[in-house]
């Protein structure tokens, strides 16, 4: 498999609440999954660069596209569910943070060695997203020491 395709205008808040907007560091798009990087501004998430943009200070979903720096960006956390469109995921399959894009969204099975682990949720259907993130500050194929 690969990343879930998104069209922007499909990306709707299914249920849950908005957050507060913060500043971005760069572009994002709707849809997109975001991390939040050492200046406290949302960056577009991508699991192969480093455990802080993977994830580790946190993560969630853009909801409005943003075309440079320091631009406002709307999000939603751990509990929302985010439509994506009909047929965009697969019913009950567990997605994480991408290595393929900054940004993207992959299923599980998707990660390769070295790639840092974070959950951003579950699909509850062909459309619905349920951001449950798990952040395990851990590369695939590392052991716990």
């Amino acid at each position: 498999m690969t990343d879930i395709v998104v069209t922007a205008a499909n990306v709707l808040l299914n249920q849950g609440s908005l957050n507060a907007q913060r500043n971005c560091a760069g572009v994002v798009s709707q849809g997109d999954v975001v991390s939040l990087d050492a200046s406290n501004k949302w960056v577009a998430a991508q699991s192969d660069v480093s455990a802080l943009i993977a994830g580790t200070n946190g993560i969630a979903i853009a909801l409005n596209t943003t075309s440079a720096d320091a631009q406002p960006l709307t999000v939603v956390e751990s509990g929302a569910k985010v439509a994506y469109g009909t047929g965009v995921l697969a019913a009950g399959e567990t997605y994480v943070v991408s290595s393929a894009a900054a940004g993207g969204i992959a299923p599980i099975g998707d990660l390769a060695a070295g790639d840092f682990t974070v959950i951003v949720g579950y699909a509850e259907d062909t459309s619905i997203l349920v951001i449950q993130p798990v952040v395990t500050n851990l590369a695939r194929g590392t052991a716990v020491t």
